[in-house]
Order: C-alpha cells, then structure tokens, then sequence
C-alpha cells in the first residue's frame, strides 16, 4: 500500500473473525483501509450494515483473477478462506481440497505476485494427526505456507479451534 496507511485484506473474509478484527481496528482506530473478499453474499451484506467503511469484493479464492485484483496494493493479507464443515469436506473431498489447498495456492501466488508484506494463514486444530478431509486440507495449507521463501512475503500461520459462537463450530 502507498503512504502510512496499511492496507488489510481478508480473503474469506466475511466470517467471525474478520468482524472480530474489524471491531478491534474501530475500537483502537487503527490507520488502515479493509477489504473484505469472499463469496458469502449474506454475510457481507450483514457486515456492511455494521462496518460501512470496509471496501467488500464478493469472489472465491479459487478464481486467482479475481482473488489478485482484490488484494493488489495490500500491506497484509489474512486468509480464512476455507471449506470447514466436517460432514460436507468428507462427502465432497474435491471441492475441500478445491478451496482448501488450491485456494490456498492462488493466494500465495497472488500474494508474492503484488509483494504483500506479510499473509497469515488461519488453520485449524484439526489439522494435528489429521484424520478427517478438513484436517488433512489445512495440514497441506500449513505446509505449503511454511514451504514459502520469506521475500517479498511473510507467511505465518495460526491455529483455531472451535471458536464459540462462530458459524459452524461444534
């Protein structure tokens, strides 16, 4: 981003903790511009009311295009795209991994493509001895972050776990 003000972006980002940090960036009044990226229509109409001053672009991590032009120009990027409920990940392997992995390498590229500063990787506890194909998508999300040269982009990742009232958790 140009200037002082950090650019944010959150691909998958209309989820828990994207309106988590969104809340803590107003409360702190932190100097930065927000773009929320992600395909859930609803949800980000229902965050807009809330966080009007957020740029929002609907798209899916794996449409490398569109996922590009929405983090081109940003200092930062969190990726919480993902395919995260168990029974649908292990009836429809491919479109787990479709979003979970290849997702995930669209947003590497695009991110070292447009020398993003840093990129965080949300994983899940399920990813530790995974058995499950969510489990098993995130490990591989994990690896190919920690697999990344550290110029022009950071990567880092963390790990959740069930997160209480966060849409889907157990």
């Amino acid at each position: 981003g140009a200037g002082d003000n950090p650019n944010l972006s959150f691909a998958g980002g209309s989820g828990t903790l994207a309106n988590a940090v969104v809340r803590t960036a107003k409360s702190n009044k932190w100097d930065c511009q927000i773009t929320i990226f992600s395909r859930a229509e609803l949800s980000q109409s229902r965050m807009r009311v809330q966080h009007p001053e957020c740029r929002y672009v609907i798209g899916d991590v794996r449409d490398y295009d569109r996922l590009e032009s929405a983090i081109s120009g940003h200092d930062i990027v969190i990726h919480a795209a993902a395919l995260k409920r168990l029974p649908e990940c292990e009836q429809y392997p491919d479109e787990c991994f479709a979003t979970n992995i290849f997702g995930s390498m669209n947003v590497v590229r695009a991110c070292q493509r447009h020398a993003v500063k840093q990129c965080v990787g949300i994983s899940t506890d399920k990813s530790v001895r995974a058995i499950t194909n969510y489990g098993a998508s995130k490990l591989a999300m994990e690896k190919l972050f920690m697999a990344q040269p550290t110029n022009p982009c950071l990567f880092s990742l963390v790990r959740y776990g069930n997160v209480v009232a966060s849409n889907g958790s157990v």
